[in-house]
């Protein structure tokens, strides 16, 4: 698999509607590649467990994996 700089990234707030923002680059994916995605990958903040639990309870049938940001 070849991944480049075109593919799509998109930077959301916590604070908005994580399965609408989710289901809206599912569409955009399949709009652009002609298919869903396989993966969802999402930098949580620190304490982002409500979003965690959020994207973990999205039901596309789509794998989802979360990693937590760190502070140095």
């Amino acid at each position: 698999m070849t991944i480049d700089s075109t593919d799509l990234v998109r930077y959301h707030s916590g604070q908005g509607r994580i399965r609408e923002t989710l289901k809206n680059v599912g569409y955009e994916c399949i709009s652009k590649y002609g298919g869903p995605p396989n993966l969802f990958v999402v930098i949580l903040p620190e304490g982002g467990t409500e979003i965690y639990t959020e994207v973990k309870q999205c039901v596309f049938k789509i794998y989802s994996s979360c990693f937590r940001s760190l502070r140095f």
